[in-house]
């Protein structure tokens, strides 16, 4: 009963987050992507929006008693996890670095992958 609105905050936190850094990559010329005030707000609302999408995915998987649902069931919550760490890591040090931009990619692409992962549960 109570997975249904997890779920929704789940997969919308996480859209938002994509969007986000889609948004960040695509629409914002490059010298506001370099400027540090522009990128540091990108970042922290993906960066919220990636926790609070985290923290609805280990909800709804405590509250379905994951371990019991197999290996196939926790591997890929598993992996699906362990993106999502690596795009907080990967979106935290793009503030940092010069290689921002590539670095923003491979958070894009890391949540396309738990996505897909994601689908393989349904």
């Amino acid at each position: 009963m109570l997975t249904l609105p997890l779920l929704w905050i789940h997969l919308l936190s996480l859209i938002g987050a994509f969007g986000a850094l889609l948004a960040l990559q695509l629409i914002l010329p490059r010298d506001l992507r370099a400027q540090a005030g522009v990128v540091r707000r990108f970042s922290q609302t993906v960066n919220w929006l990636v926790l609070i999408g985290f923290l609805a995915g280990l909800l709804i998987y405590i509250i379905k008693d994951g371990p019991a649902l197999g290996a196939h069931y926790n591997g890929i919550i598993g992996v699906k996890f362990l993106f999502l760490l690596g795009v907080g890591a990967l979106n935290s040090i793009s503030r940092k670095k010069v290689r921002g931009d590539a670095l923003r990619w491979g958070a894009i692409l890391l949540l396309a992958i738990a996505a897909f992962f994601g689908l393989s549960l349904t």
